[in-house]
């Protein structure tokens, strides 16, 4: 698994920091580099002790990890199959005539072993979780909110009472509407209201 991550340092302009897990490839940059690499020159610093890596574009012979370093055509620093003994502080110089050109560009090369790199992407998984979660309620909880609204609108638009009254002074014993008979009747959205006055032609209608 590799991990690989370089951020600017605010200490320095040029400073960086690079992660990556053992047994990958990296490059470290050189944010001060001149237009001919011949200018380039890279030191390698760990535990207050310093060793010559690369000088003035040339690569050193006299090396444990010779074999493993390349300088890149933008002055940048490859080294292959990474170790933990890898791991430290490079620093790449420029120097015309044996003299220094602007500052130092320093990089903090930090070589993870398997289990940190597990412990990075739980504890990653740990902090997107709960976001996760949060964002998929939120997401059930509009639709609902969008379900029950369609619902209600559904609703509203159906006759949902109605109502009929009648009542009568004179009926004969066969229960024949006579015109003397007095009836009413409504409804809520969309029945006929009123009285009949011709007793022939009573009807109610009920929606």
């Amino acid at each position: 698994m590799k991990v690989k991550h370089c951020v600017s340092g605010t200490s320095r302009v040029d400073d960086a920091h690079v992660f990556i897990g053992s047994g990958e490839n990296v490059r470290l940059p050189c944010n001060n580099a001149l237009s001919d690499c011949t200018t380039t020159t890279w030191t390698y610093s760990r535990h207050s002790t310093a060793v010559s890596l690369i000088e003035l574009g040339i690569k050193k012979k006299d090396t444990e990890r010779h074999e493993r370093l390349s300088l890149g055509s933008d002055c940048s620093l490859n080294i292959k199959n990474i170790t933990e003994e890898d791991s430290g502080s490079y620093t790449c110089r420029q120097y015309v005539n044996d003299k220094q050109q602007g500052t130092d560009a320093r990089v903090y090369l930090h070589v993870l072993h398997a289990v940190t790199v597990i412990v990075i992407v739980v504890a990653s998984f740990a902090v997107l979780l709960p976001a996760l979660i949060l964002w998929m309620i939120r997401r059930k909880r509009d639709d609902n909110r969008r379900g029950t609204d369609d619902s209600e609108e559904q609703t509203d638009d159906h006759v949902t009472y109605s109502e009929v009254t009648a009542y009568s002074k004179n009926q004969d014993k066969k229960n024949k509407v006579r015109c003397d008979d007095k009836v009413t009747y409504a409804s809520i959205r969309g029945a006929k209201a009123g009285s009949q006055e011709n007793c022939s032609e009573l009807y109610a209608s009920v929606n």
